[in-house]
C-alpha cells in the first residue's frame, strides 16, 4: 500500500536521491555526471512537496512538488525501480482530493 503525506525536511536527502537516480534514468544519452544531488535543492525551493511511502516499509518510492501561487506541477519523480507501479498516479491523485 501507498501513503501520501508531506515531505519532512528528514525526507529531503533521500529525495534528492530518487531526483538524481530518476534523472539519470530518463536521460541515459546525458553524462551522469552532469546530474547532481544539489540540483534537487535549488529547484524546489519554495515548493510544497508531498511524498508517496510505502505503507509497510516507510520507504520514500516518489514525490511530487508544486509551486502552490500558480497551481503548478513542477516536479514528478518516481523511484527507477518502482515505475509502472502506480506511485505518480497515487501522487496526482492525492493533489485532486
Amino acid at each position: 500500500m501507498i501513503i501520501i503525506r508531506p515531505a519532512t525536511p528528514a525526507d529531503l536527502p533521500v529525495l534528492a536521491g530518487i531526483f538524481l537516480s530518476s534523472r539519470q534514468h530518463a536521460f541515459p544519452w546525458e553524462d551522469a555526471s552532469s546530474f547532481q544531488t544539489g540540483d534537487f535543492d535549488a529547484q524546489r525551493e519554495g515548493e510544497v512537496i508531498r511524498l508517496a511511502e510505502d505503507a509497510s516499509t516507510g520507504q520514500p518510492l516518489g514525490f511530487i512538488s508544486v509551486w502552490t501561487p500558480e497551481r503548478f506541477i513542477h516536479h514528478l519523480f518516481v523511484d527507477p525501480d518502482r515505475l509502472g507501479q502506480g506511485v505518480g498516479r497515487r501522487l496526482l491523485d492525492d493533489l485532486a482530493s
